[in-house]
Formats: C-alpha cells, sequence, structure tokens
C-alpha cells in the first residue's frame, strides 16, 4: 500500500480492525480491501459487527485498533465524519437522511459546496439550481426525476436513488474515483425499482467508483457484486469472488455451519406437532392487507409457538401491531378465540378484552410508562380493580407487584422506584410479567429479547415458556434467526409484506431459514445464469 497514495493504492483498505465494547467483542481483526470500481457486498447476520464497521468507517466509533487506508492515505483512528468524506468515502444509510419536506434540488445541493452561477448568501437562485440538479440527474441516468419534486412526494425508489447520487456527488471530485458504502439500500424497495439501483450502482462502478454494499439478500447480491466479504462474530469468515461461492457456502458462512436447534426445542418439537394439530385455533388472520402487509393468512393454535421472520421492511415487524389493533387503514378478517371482525374495526382495547396481549419492540417508547414505577406498570392492564370508588389502594397495588417481581424475577429492591431506573433485561421482564400475569390466550412478541444481556435472554425464555406450558398461543417476531430455531414449533418467512415461505418441523433450523430469508437457492448452485 503506498503511503502517498496513487493509482495503484486501493480506493480503500481496512487492515486490523478491532472494536471492544465492554465486555463484548464487536471486531476482531477485521482486514479487506476494495478495489477500483469493485462492489463489494458485506454480509453477516445481526450481531456480526457490519453496523460496528460501518460506523467506524463513518467516523462514529473510534477502533480500539487497526487502520483504515483511502488511496494509501492512513485515516489514522480519531477521524471524523467530515474528515472522512473529505477523503472520498460517501454514505447513504437505511434512513437516507432526506428531508421529505424539501424539494430534490434542495436535498441535493445541502450537503455540497456546489451552488448556482450568482447565487448568494442571501438569495436562493431556484431556478438555477433547479437546471443545475437537472443535469445532474441526468449525467447519472436519472434524470426521469423532476428536481423541483418535493422528497416526501417520490416513492421509495425514488429517495434511495437520489441518496445515492448526493453521496456519489459528494466523492466525485476524488481523482480515482471515491468510495461508497450503502446500507440496506434495497430494503424498501420493490423489485423493479432494485433493478433500476443496481443498474446505478453499475454505472458507477463502471465510472471508477467503489462501493460496499450491506445487505441481507444473496440473490440481489448476485445481481450486482463482484466480490463477498462475510463477518460472524466480528471477524472476517470469507473474502471472496462471488463467483466462488455457492448460496449454500454463503449460507453455511454466514450461520457457522449447520446449526441445529438446541435441545430443548428440538425435544419440545418432536411431540409438539401431534398434540397442536388436535389444539383449537385461538388467532386467524385471513388475507391481512395494509401498510406494511399485503394479503397474509395465517391460523396460531393453542400451546404454539409461531415465528415471523424477514428482513428490514419486510413486514415481519408490522405483523404483531396489526394482529393488536395497533394499526390503522388494514383490511381483511381477525378471528380472536372464534369471534372474527373486520381488522378496519379491530382495536387494542378490543384485542385486549379477547384475551391477546403484545410485547412490543420498543419497551420505553410502547410498552412501559417511563415516568411511572415499577409497581405502576406491572398494575396498568388491571389498576381499575385497584381503585375503591375514587381511592387506589396502593397498599395492595405494592403487594401485587412485589409478588409478581418474586414471580418473574425481576431484580429490584423498591417495586416503587421508577421503571426507567432499571436494567434493560429487567425492564423487559416487567413488560412481560405485566401481561402474562393476566394469562392472555395470545402473546404477540416483537423483538422480546432484543437489548438484553445473555442471562436476562435465558430469564425470558424460561418465562415465556412457562404461558406456552399454560396453554398460551405465541406469535413471535425476530431478526435472530438463532432464536427462533431454539423456540419456534413453526416458522413464517415474509418479503415485500407477504409470506413467502413457511417452515416447519426439521426446517426450523438457522440454516434453512437463513436461506429462505436472503433467497438463496440450495444445492450447489453458483448462480441462475452462470
Amino acid at each position: 500500500m503506498a503511503a502517498s497514495g496513487g493509482a495503484d493504492a486501493p480506493p480503500l483498505a481496512v487492515a486490523g480492525l478491532s472494536k471492544r465494547f465492554g465486555a463484548v467483542v464487536a471486531l476482531r481483526d477485521v482486514s479487506f480491501e476494495v478495489g477500483h470500481g469493485e462492489v463489494v457486498a458485506l454480509l453477516g447476520k445481526n450481531g456480526s459487527g457490519k453496523s460496528t464497521l460501518i460506523k467506524i468507517l463513518a467516523g462514529y466509533h473510534e477502533a480500539d485498533a487497526g487502520e483504515v487506508w483511502l488511496e494509501g492515505v492512513d485515516l489514522g483512528r480519531s477521524v471524523g465524519p467530515a474528515q472522512v468524506r473529505e477523503h472520498g468515502l460517501g454514505f447513504v444509510h437505511q434512513d437516507l437522511a432526506l428531508f421529505g419536506g424539501l424539494s430534490v434540488a434542495e436535498n441535493m445541493l445541502a450537503a455540497s459546496r456546489v451552488l448556482p452561477t450568482g447565487s448568494d448568501r442571501y438569495r436562493v437562485q431556484r431556478r438555477a439550481e433547479a437546471t443545475l440538479v437537472a443535469d445532474l440527474l441526468h449525467r447519472y441516468g436519472v434524470g426521469t426525476i423532476d428536481p423541483q419534486a418535493k422528497v416526501a412526494n417520490l416513492t421509495a425508489g425514488e429517495r434511495a436513488l437520489i441518496a445515492i447520487v448526493r453521496a456519489a456527488e459528494a466523492v466525485s471530485d476524488r481523482r480515482y474515483g471515491g468510495v461508497l458504502v450503502l446500507d440496506e439500500p434495497t430494503a424498501f424497495l420493490g423489485r423493479r425499482e432494485t433493478a433500476r439501483l443496481f443498474e446505478l450502482l453499475a454505472q458507477l462502478a463502471a465510472s471508477g467508483k467503489s462501493v460496499v454494499l450491506v445487505t441481507h439478500n444473496v440473490r440481489e447480491v448476485r445481481e450486482v457484486a463482484d466480490r463477498v466479504v462475510i463477518l460472524r462474530d466480528g471477524a472476517v469468515v470469507a473474502d471472496e469472488p462471488l463467483g466462488s461461492l455457492s448460496d449454500d457456502e454463503v449460507v453455511s458462512h454466514i450461520v457457522g455451519g449447520v446449526n441445529e436447534p438446541a435441545a430443548r426445542a428440538a425435544a419440545r418439537r418432536a411431540t409438539a406437532t401431534a398434540r397442536q394439530a388436535r389444539a383449537e385455533v385461538v388467532l386467524e388472520a385471513a388475507r391481512l392487507t395494509g401498510p406494511g402487509v399485503a394479503d397474509v393468512s395465517l391460523e396460531l393454535r393453542s400451546g404454539e409457538v409461531l415465528g415471523v421472520a424477514g428482513l428490514v421492511g419486510s413486514g415481519a415487524d408490522v405483523l404483531p401491531r396489526a394482529l393488536f389493533g395497533a394499526c390503522d387503514g388494514f383490511r381483511g378478517t381477525v378471528t380472536i378465540g372464534g369471534e372474527s371482525c373486520p381488522a378496519r374495526s379491530l382495536t387494542p382495547r378490543r384485542a385486549i378484552d379477547a384475551g391477546v396481549a403484545l410485547v412490543p419492540g420498543d419497551r420505553l417508547g410502547e410498552g412501559l410508562a417511563a415516568g411511572l414505577t415499577l409497581a405502576e406498570n406491572l398494575s396498568l392492564p388491571v389498576l381499575a380493580t385497584f381503585f375503591d370508588k375514587l381511592r387506589l389502594r396502593l397498599r395492595k397495588l405494592a403487594r401485587r407487584a412485589e409478588n409478581l417481581c418474586t414471580e418473574f424475577e425481576v431484580k429490584t429492591e423498591d417495586a416503587g422506584a421508577l421503571v426507567s431506573q432499571l436494567s434493560g433485561g429487567n425492564q423487559q421482564k416487567v413488560l412481560v410479567a405485566k401481561w402474562m400475569a393476566e394469562h392472555p390466550a395470545v402473546l404477540l412478541l416483537d423483538e422480546p429479547t432484543q437489548g438484553v444481556d445473555v442471562g436476562a435472554r435465558e430469564s425470558l425464555y424460561e418465562l415465556i415458556g412457562r404461558g406456552i406450558a399454560g396453554g398460551a398461543a405465541v406469535l413471535w417476531h425476530s431478526s435472530d434467526m438463532e432464536e427462533l430455531a431454539a423456540t419456534c414449533d413453526r416458522v413464517l418467512v415474509m418479503s415485500g409484506g407477504s409470506v413467502v415461505a413457511e417452515l416447519g418441523g426439521e426446517d426450523v433450523n438457522e440454516v434453512a431459514l437463513q436461506r429462505a430469508l436472503t433467497g438463496a437457492r440450495s444445492g450447489g448452485d453458483r448462480g441462475a445464469e452462470e
């Protein structure tokens, strides 16, 4: 690597990057390079270290060890976001960082040093801006987008294209092209919009720019990437030309080979099929359709754990909320305990009255009242029963909370403490206990172990398991395939708002789930047309 930079130096080189957060090792000696005009796919399951790596490249985190080189120049460990951009590294994050209330031209120029001729600090030359941005969009092959259109009125695909063009132009003055890092740019796009985006990436690569594409979708990777770098447990486990790996080999690198479900889950599934076939259907959805979900039908039986898996934008995270009546604009029918109602008429109050409970993914934002005590949060579903005329029976409420803390293993010395003062794991136990104390017939779980430590996770598995043993039916959404493999009897895999696969029995394992999730082909296939 030439320290002075030059055409022979790779646009991006990462050497020995390591990062630790307390006892958690996020990155372990990560090294790879990106060549001129090369598209490199960065793959890995959740928790593999992808996000930490991107944040180090963006200047958000400082590495504990290692180096980042751009065109042969060592950036050092404490480089900030502004310096990263100056050295030719541009980012397109999942949220795109666009202002919906501003026009395309205003968004394009907001982060640019380029202004129309005749502009000054006191006057905006809107016509000149529109002309400048129109020329820019034509140059990148997306000239059909109106520079004066409000970004909020564009399609998801058009917004992604604008964000990519903006990032590409921000590094366009680099002598050797610059590097773009794209984090899940197709997460919310349809097939046609994805194809259009890939055409733009191919054009950028042909012009000399390099691309690092973070994604989960193996089929998409084959359409656009030259090479794949795979992270697992914070380390690089594969750095290969994409054509040299089959889809099965890619998935195997991602998950670490065939990881069978935990013994407890395998034993439970071995006896569950016959029992559940005779069990009562307690929740049924027919042609459920609304924002993020399209024509989903499912049945959930007493004592069954039905998993829901899907990438960002698949609709998997929407489904628990929709079945709880917490989403507007839905069509179809939801049947709870044999009683049917139109999805548009389902409300959280009606769902609760029918024995349905929701543990949302945002525990402090939606699941708990941060300004209330632990005891008050535990009693929210039944608070009305603690009133004696107009007086709240605080001592009875406190005794109940203390008993629940013991039963559900919530570690606290004072049930009167604010719930916001508890650890994340104990907050989650409070949230689960709040509903399970009422013995719901259906428990809807959205990322129930997200952001908790290993010990708390095991406790939550045990607590939820008690409810299942008591006959509760569970719908479990998680982005952790290992978790779904260890806890679920069946798993629905969603993409584009619809169920694209259903796995049961021996097929509920991490490899099969990852293959269904990423669209990977089984067998020795290295790509459809190779």
